[in-house]
């Protein structure tokens, strides 16, 4: 008979009550590793698992707590020997004993296999792969792996054979070297494959191969041409992926033309003045052909500098060209906004400054290059509250928006903040815990208590997503916006991977996309470190996350609360206490902020 029977079998029988209380005995089980026998080829192994009607399990007589709010246990790095190792776990209450043996088996000396030999040419390393257009004058890297001790040539469209050099590995020399050139490519008659041809003396043999997809050279003489028909398309700096996209030089709105001077793939590489370059989607769903259309540039002869209750707007000409608007820090302190726009050059005889401004306190044009003309627009204060940039006709109209007066002693009162709970829905939950909880449940909790905390102090409430549901990011962006929100919460919940051990990541991280958030996103983070006593992952900037990034204006930013992928951090993140601390260190940091704000309006 089982410990675990035996208790069920003398369950106590409480006598002078209708009521029979039996016994409950803890239950065990092993989550990671998820085998046993587990075969492990490094030295410790991390355990996790989930125990009911205990506090803590012994694991070899070690004791390992259990979280109250998930029944989640874990232990990191316990050290293996070499051979069979037993771990003994067990739960133990007054109504009864549970307890598994974990079986780990460590190959110290387990050896990889040994390298494969390349015959020839390995046509699936050869670079450059797919379709590439280039200008003439670029550079283009050749290059594959192969048989050590060949003679290598390459061979262009209407050009001779060419020698590469051999680059043998470090760490394979015997079963393969690296095969290299680089050319300046100044025309080719067609479009066409790189052809490969390498000889071994030893073997006597000679082998060939060709480029998966082709190369071709763009003929100067005659533009290619492209608009945007998306109603938004970015441009990038350079052909890269990084999480979350971006970052983005700009936003092209529909109806921007640009020169196309190369491809590479379903990328354009399109040139914006003589000394700025960029890439942008060569989708159909972004962009049309318009050959026949010409390069845009337009005579920068004036710029109009006006405001209303709410903001202020620069009107200057446009004519399809591409532009960027960035925020900054001007010399003397002030905020600023710089304009780029491509295709222009200065012929300004006409700055109008409007008295009706009460943000902008000057705006003026320097000439970067014969194409590209840059516009300075410097507010009369530190203070940026956010800046959009739309196209209207001939003109591109920027906006900056005017900061709300905040009571010092109340900074909150009258105050809109609109809250996105990150994720959303079954199809979306974000991140899942090490004891199943989603993601998309903890960020709407605490988005509802930071909703308690935020209106006890006089503040107006937008939740841009509710309960289960998932909007998408403009429409999360709409409601704020309908709502007229001064600032922008997004709240989610961190992850990373256990390699490391369960519990290597851990704490609270705050983002920010652009420089004038900075200030919200420290002052948040601050707030709710003291409150919590997180670890601290610090604050990142420039973060791409779509919600802070579409939001230019207004103040933004992303807390990731605490990791789901740590058994400590994700019992914290549901407990209802933990995270109302979480949601009064927002608030306080909210209030830091705009006092902050309001000795600067002093």
């Amino acid at each position: 008979m089982t410990n675990y029977t035996r208790a069920l079998l003398f369950g106590a029988i409480l006598w002078g009550t209708t009521s029979i209380v039996f016994a409950t005995p803890p239950t065990l089980q092993i989550l990671s590793p998820r085998e046993n026998p587990a075969s492990l080829s490094k030295d410790s192994v991390n355990i996790m698992g989930k125990a009911t009607g205990v506090k803590e399990v012994t694991i070899n007589d070690q004791k390992v707590e259990v979280f109250a709010t998930t029944q989640v246990f874990a232990i990191d790095k316990l050290p293996l020997k070499e051979g069979e190792n037993s771990f003994v776990i067990t739960a133990k209450n007054a109504d009864g004993v549970s307890s598994e043996t974990l079986q780990v088996n460590y190959a110290k000396h387990t050896l990889s296999a040994p390298p494969k030999q390349i015959t020839g040419i390995a046509e699936d390393t050869i670079s450059p792969k797919g379709t590439r257009a280039f200008w003439p004058g670029e550079t283009m890297k050749i290059s594959f792996q192969g048989m050590p001790g060949m003679k290598a040539q390459y061979l262009l469209p209407g050009q001779d054979w060419k020698d590469m050099i051999e680059v043998p590995s470090e760490a394979e020399k015997s079963v393969k070297s690296f095969y290299e050139a680089a050319t300046v490519l100044l025309t080719t008659p067609d479009a066409a494959p790189i052809e490969f041809k390498a000889s071994s003396e030893q073997t006597s043999q000679t082998f060939t191969a060709k480029s998966e997809g082709v190369i071709s050279v763009m003929n100067p003489n005659e533009l290619k041409m492209i608009r945007v028909i998306s109603d938004l398309e970015y441009l990038s700096y350079g052909l890269h992926e990084v999480r979350l996209g971006g970052p983005y030089m700009a936003a092209l709105p529909k109806g921007t033309l640009l020169r196309v001077i190369g491809q590479v793939n379903d990328m354009y590489h399109v040139r914006l003045s003589p000394t700025q370059e960029a890439w942008i989607s060569a989708s159909e769903k972004s962009v049309e052909v318009a050959n026949g259309e010409v390069p845009p540039h337009g005579f920068f002869t004036s710029l109009t500098a006006k405001g209303n209750e709410t903001s202020d707007s620069l009107s200057i000409p446009w004519n399809h060209q591409p532009y960027s608007v960035v925020d900054r820090v001007a010399p003397n302190g002030n905020a600023e906004l710089v304009i780029d726009v491509y295709g222009a050059h200065d012929a300004t005889t006409w700055a109008s400054h409007k008295s009706s401004r009460q943000v902008i306190k000057r705006a003026w044009t320097e000439q970067m290059d014969p194409e590209w003309l840059r516009i300075h627009a410097e507010l009369n204060t530190p203070i940026m509250w956010g800046y959009s940039a739309e196209v209207s006709g001939n003109s591109l109209i920027v906006y900056t928006r005017k900061a709300p007066k905040i009571n010092r002693k109340a900074p909150l009162r009258g105050r809109t903040i609109a809250i996105e709970a990150g994720h959303g829905g079954q199809k979306n939950i974000g991140a899942r815990g090490v004891s199943g909880s989603e993601e998309q449940m903890v960020n709407w909790e605490t988005a509802q208590a930071l909703e308690k905390e935020l209106k006890a102090k006089g503040a107006n409430v937008i939740q841009v997503r509710v309960g289960s549901e998932n909007p998408n990011f403009s429409e999360r962006i709409g409601r704020a916006r309908a709502g007229k929100a001064d600032l922008f919460i997004a709240i989610h919940a961190n992850s990373a991977g256990s390699s490391g051990g369960f519990y290597s990541a851990s704490g609270l991280s705050d983002y920010y996309k652009y420089q004038f958030s900075a200030p919200l996103a420290q002052a948040i983070h601050e707030a709710i470190i003291s409150t919590t006593h997180f670890e601290d992952w610090g604050v990142v900037g420039n973060f791409n996350y779509s919600a802070i990034r579409i939001s230019s204006d207004m103040p933004g930013m992303l807390v990731e609360q605490a990791f789901m992928s740590n058994p400590k951090d994700e019992a914290m993140l549901l407990d209802p206490a933990v995270r109302k601390k979480i949601a009064n260190g927002i608030a306080l940091g909210i209030e830091d902020y705009l006092r902050s704000i309001a000795e600067l309006q002093k």
